[in-house]
């Protein structure tokens, strides 16, 4: 069975839209969902869904988002606060760079896996296709494929 790991708490809608969505494929989808978050907060969405225990759904804890993190730090102390007005101009650059809405979701390749990334304002709707997509690229053995097409083009390079 194809194992998929989902960020419960990645979204403006989170968790209740990224669960909801992740409910709709466990149900229609042989597959394993892994809703990765705060498992008190993905919990309580989950349990808008009695039948959600029945699924193939499992709640992993995960560390607070990077964002957070790095507003607590750079909220720290005096120094930290100097050096983000300092560096607020690449911050602004940065966010710029990362901004979903310009690319709106893609896959990414690497560590032999295959990642997912979705708009942080996914409907539930968009996270079980979203879900699906992983789910047909696994089946599809995507990544073997990639991996075969890659080979033979740095072959007849040389």
């Amino acid at each position: 069975m194809i194992r998929i790991a989902v960020d419960a708490m990645g979204g403006d809608q989170a968790p209740a839209a990224i669960v909801d969505g992740a409910v709709a494929a466990a149900r229609h989808l042989d597959i394993q969902i892994a809703l990765v978050g705060v498992p008190t907060q993905v919990e309580q969405a989950l349990d808008a869904h009695p039948d959600w225990r029945s699924l193939p759904v499992t709640v992993v804890d995960a560390p607070e988002v990077i964002e957070t993190l790095l507003g607590d730090e750079l909220r720290g102390t005096f120094s930290s606060q100097v050096g983000y007005l300092l560096s607020r101009r690449a911050f602004r650059r940065f966010r710029r760079r990362v901004d979903s809405s310009e690319y709106g979701g893609a896959p990414l390749l690497g560590v032999g896996g295959l990642v997912i990334v979705g708009h942080g304002r996914s409907s539930p709707k968009a996270v079980r296709n979203a879900i699906a997509m992983a789910y047909r690229f696994a089946a599809g053995d995507f990544i073997q494929r990639v991996e075969h097409e890659i080979a033979a083009a740095t072959v007849s390079r040389h």
